[in-house]
């Protein structure tokens, strides 16, 4: 090979390695340069604010929101109202039922005022012994009213030494003077209105409270 192909060879090699490095050398500049700006678009993004929403956006959004509290507030309240609607309506059938029920007491109290008035002109107002009326005497029980009656016709010292004695009985005490003893229990069956087949039950109310009555006292007098 002679030397002038030599020396042709030798430039033309110089001449690729010559292109491939500014090839070379261009493509890092491309990448360096690729690299920079999609650093600058990362960095406006990050740095750029957040889109707020436009007023007329913002009033739309509260007018939707206003919209759905107002149809709630509608409906909680149209609720409410067929609560209280149902209520009164309770309320007032049971007042209803309570004001009859009133009322037919006090018909059936003033239809039979007429027939207590007959039945206690049937009874006498007074009851006399010696000068005592003794349906003037009041008491809040039957058995306060014999023991009172008691204290007005009977002495004390009568009463301890006595005892109830209807018919036979071998009792040591004296027998109550049962005289008195039946004006008490005419006195009883007038005050009390007691009906002919009551009587000989309120009789024997009587005769068990002056027992009673009489052993009371006695138990007293023995004390003193």
């Amino acid at each position: 090979m002679s030397s002038t192909e030599d020396d042709g060879i030798q430039k033309t090699q110089k001449l690729d390695q010559s292109q491939s490095t500014g090839m070379t050398k261009k493509a890092k500049d491309s990448r360096s340069l690729f690299t920079r700006e999609f650093e600058k678009l990362q960095t406006i993004t990050n740095n750029k604010r957040p889109r707020s929403p436009s007023p007329m956006q913002e009033n739309a959004d509260n007018s939707i929101d206003d919209c759905f509290k107002s149809q709630n507030k509608e409906c909680s309240c149209k609720s409410e109202y067929k609560k209280l609607k149902i209520y009164i309506k309770n309320l007032r059938s049971e007042i209803n039922v309570k004001l009859d029920n009133h009322f037919n007491s006090f018909k059936e109290m003033i239809s039979s005022f007429p027939n207590k008035l007959a039945a206690d002109d049937q009874y006498p107002h007074e009851l006399w012994y010696n000068d005592i009326n003794l349906l003037d005497y009041g008491a809040p029980n039957i058995q306060k009213y014999i023991s009172k009656l008691m204290d007005e016709l009977y002495s004390e010292q009568e009463m301890g030494e006595s005892y109830v004695i209807d018919g036979a009985s071998t009792s040591k005490k004296k027998a109550l003077d049962l005289e008195r003893l039946l004006k008490i229990r005419d006195a009883v069956y007038i005050k009390y209105r007691v009906p002919n087949g009551k009587k000989n039950e309120y009789w024997e109310i009587v005769k068990d409270k002056a027992c009673r009555k009489c052993l009371d006292v006695a138990k007293k007098i023995r004390i003193k």
